[in-house]
């Protein structure tokens, strides 16, 4: 046991600390006793998250034979070290709150309670503890051609640059409720007061009378009427309740507790995560906020911008290439509403849409809207329909987008001017599974023709859906999303993307095999733009068997050649609307 302590003591000093863990593992494995057992333990645990293996240092720790007085507090702060770092925040607060009655000055001394119970928050409420978070690039505030005064860019963007990341100026949390005394006119016993308008009202007076910047920059949003500045009493701004309400109901956000990307979750039924599982979509569960900047972006249903969140950050990002003095906007409405959805949840807002997608759906007639109207419903139809006979239901959908798409949307208006239709997104995405197979699993047993099939759908989702074509390159396995002057990010291009990639790496031909590395990072790009980050993508394709391919995009060809490459990419884009035809 000896020669492998000294072993490992020596490995450390030569900053090896895996090598050392297993020499500890030796000398823990061979021990006589339990303090011997033990102190080799200790002493391999330590090495395993030295080399950041946290897993293996817990699953050491596990095996203590005698945790005594005087090493309990040295074996609780080595498993609060590895939970920290596997950011198991809950399990990590147990353990700090159990260090506490054991070590308590040290652990008080080190503030391990209130700064776990702090992260803990960020997890599960959505909560960060950070004062005047907020970012802006290059943003500024003026008089624009959409409604009045709107955000610009001062110099321009790619795809995926931040453009704005803000915390909440106030937000309440699920089950509080309001009882401020400056909303002075308010009855505290009405029953009323818990509703979360008013306990958002109670955080708004709360925040905004402690400094008069606070109270000046609240009243700067757009509150539907021409308020003037802030009415004083005595020389001190007053915080006007029936004011800041007209501001909540132009400006709040309502969002559920936690990052965006797990927000997405709640729709995964499949998904491992007990948090997101006792979640529910009723108004109580959700939190309601407001932003000072975010509120400051004018509504397209076709945005150059991607707003998301991360616990209670707003964060804003490019969704495609942008120009020197373009107005930002950002859409007001879900991705996936129709039409006529959009048009009532826009109304609500106070506004009509002129954007390029609202102008040309307008001027639809009554036999056209009457086609858009059954695709609308094709989502709903094949999310109800038996998982049994897909080909045959992958039939029935095609000959319903064969016989109506042309009516529906189109191509004068849609192909023409490069304009999405986000509602095909979902069928064509689904059409594409139904082919492959009742499983993503299944995919390595479809026929190549139903690879082919699958892959015209996943690219005709891509282009008439989001306005998004891949261009490939001829000379190697590189590739690069090409965006139209009116693409969008949305969610389901990362499915789509995912997707593609899956095939390329189930390819039995070497090179479209290279692609998927290149294809992934097509989609890893798509998702910070739609969530905000990618640290989290990794986990989020593990049911996929490209899960362990690391997105990489390889070397870019010439510029003769890629021009060519991406001409030829708009092409076929533009004749996905016909793919139907082909497919029949």
């Amino acid at each position: 046991m000896l020669d492998c302590m000294g072993f490992g003591n020596a490995a450390l000093l030569k900053n090896a600390p895996l090598a050392a863990a297993h020499f500890y593992r030796c000398a823990r494995v061979s021990a006589s006793n339990a303090a011997d057992h033990d102190k080799a333990m200790v002493k391999e645990a330590f090495a395993y998250i030295r080399c950041n293996h946290y897993g293996d240092a817990l699953q050491t720790l596990s095996t203590t034979k005698a945790a005594t007085p005087g090493n309990g507090a040295q074996l609780l702060r080595l498993i609060y070290a590895a939970l920290t770092r596997m950011e198991d925040w809950g399990l990590a607060h147990r353990k700090a709150r159990e260090l506490e009655t054991i070590d308590p000055d040290r652990t008080r001394q080190l503030g391990l309670v209130p700064e776990t119970q702090k992260r803990l928050n960020e997890h599960l409420l959505g909560d960060y503890d950070i004062d005047g978070l907020r970012y802006a690039a290059g943003i500024e505030q003026r008089t624009g051609a959409l409604s009045g005064i709107g955000l610009f860019l001062k110099s321009s963007a790619f795809p995926g640059s931040l453009l704005l990341v803000e915390k909440a100026f106030a937000l309440t949390q699920p089950g509080e409720h309001a009882g401020s005394e400056n909303l002075r006119h308010t009855n505290p016993r009405h029953p009323a007061i818990k509703n979360r308008l008013m306990t958002l009202l109670d955080k708004l007076a709360d925040k905004a009378v402690t400094e008069p910047a606070h109270l000046r920059d609240l009243f700067s949003l757009c509150s539907g009427a021409r308020d003037g500045p802030p009415v004083k009493v005595s020389g001190t701004p007053t915080f006007e309740t029936d004011r800041a309400q007209r501001i909540h109901i132009r400006n709040a956000h309502s969002t559920f507790v936690g990052a965006c990307h797990v927000q997405h979750d709640v729709f995964d039924p499949s998904c491992p995560d007990e948090h997101v599982i006792k979640w529910s979509f009723k108004p109580e569960q959700q939190c309601l906020g407001i932003w000072l900047e975010g509120p400051r972006f004018n509504h397209s249903c076709v945005p150059n911008a991607q707003w998301s969140w991360i616990s209670n950050v707003m964060v804003v990002r490019a969704a495609r290439p942008l120009a020197a003095d373009e107005e930002l906007t950002i859409s007001y409405a879900p991705p996936n509403q129709t039409f006529d959805e959009r048009l009532k949840s826009l109304a609500e807002n106070g506004f009509v849409c002129h954007c390029p997608l609202c102008e040309p759906e307008c001027e639809l007639t009554l036999t056209q809207i009457s086609s858009r109207r059954i695709l609308d419903k094709l989502d709903i139809r094949i999310a109800n329909l038996p998982s049994l006979d897909l080909a045959k239901h992958s039939k029935t959908t095609l000959r319903t987008f064969h016989n109506h798409l042309h009516l529906a949307y189109p191509s004068k208006l849609y192909a023409d001017q490069a304009l999405p239709a986000p509602c095909l997104s979902g069928p064509l995405l689904n059409l594409a599974h139904m082919t492959l197979g009742p499983s993503i699993p299944a995919w390595n047993r479809a026929s190549a023709s139903a690879r082919a099939k699958a892959s015209n759908y996943l690219h005709a989702c891509l282009s008439l859906a989001l306005q998004v074509h891949i261009a490939y390159a001829k000379s190697s396995s590189y590739c690069e999303i090409i965006h139209g002057p009116h693409s969008c990010a949305r969610f389901v291009g990362i499915h789509t993307l995912i997707a593609l990639a899956e095939l390329a790496h189930l390819s039995p031909v070497p090179k479209e095999k290279a692609r998927c590395p290149s294809l992934k990072y097509c989609a890893k790009a798509m998702y910070l733009i739609c969530y905000g980050e990618s640290v989290s993508f990794q986990r989020k394709h593990q049911a996929y068997a490209c899960k362990d391919d690391k997105p990489e995009n390889g070397k870019k060809p010439g510029e003769e050649e890629w021009v060519k490459c991406v001409k030829q990419a708009e092409e076929k884009g533009k004749a996905a609307w016909e793919f139907c035809k082909s497919e029949k």
